[in-house]
């Protein structure tokens, strides 16, 4: 079993990546592996506050 939960992005999204060090992102790839132009990833959990957030949930 799998899910996916999606949410808005804080109004303070460009300094939360600001704030993200360049070792922590990761290049995106596509379907056939390749690198995806432009396109990287980061884990910003710990930067997003998610007390709301039912118990159990990742954060």
């Amino acid at each position: 079993m799998a899910y996916s939960v999606g949410f808005a992005l804080p109004h303070h999204t460009p300094q939360i990546y600001a704030a993200t060090p360049s070792q922590a992102w990761a290049p995106v790839y596509n379907a056939d592996g390749q690198p995806r132009d432009g396109a990287d990833i980061a884990e910003i959990t710990d930067l997003l506050d998610l007390s709301g957030w039912p118990a159990g949930m990742r954060g």
